[in-house]
C-alpha cells in the first residue's frame, strides 16, 4: 500500500512537472509537493522497520543455530567417548597352549 502511494505521488509529480507548449507549469503542482515528502518519509520509515525486523530475525536464527551446533558437538563427543571406552566381547574362547 505504501509502495503504491509512493508510485502514485511520483507519477503525479512527474505529470505536474511537464510544461505546456508555452513553458508554463500547471497550477496543481503546489498541492502535490507537500504530500510527496510525507509519503517518501513514511516509505523510508517502513523500510527501516523492515530492516530492523530482518536483523532481529537473523540474530535469533544465528543464536538458535549456535545452540543446535553446540548440542550436536557435545552429543558427538559423548558418543565417540562411549565407543572408545566400550570393551568388545570375545567371540572365541581362549586357546589353551600346552607347555611340555
Amino acid at each position: 500500500l505504501l509502495v503504491n502511494d509512493v508510485l502514485v505521488q511520483t507519477g503525479k509529480a512527474l505529470r505536474a512537472s511537464r510544461r505546456d507548449s508555452q513553458g508554463n507549469l500547471p497550477p496543481s503542482q503546489g498541492v502535490l509537493q507537500p504530500k510527496l515528502p510525507d509519503t517518501i518519509r513514511a516509505f523510508h520509515s517502513a523500510l527501516d522497520d523492515l530492516e530492523n525486523d530482518i536483523i532481529r530475525a537473523k540474530s535469533v536464527l544465528l543464536r538458535d543455530l549456535n545452540q543446535i551446533r553446540a548440542q550436536n558437538h557435545s552429543f558427538d563427543e559423548s558418543r565417540s567417548l562411549a565407543q572408545t571406552t566400550q570393551v568388545e566381547p570375545q567371540s572365541k574362547s581362549p586357546m589353551a597352549i600346552e607347555i611340555e
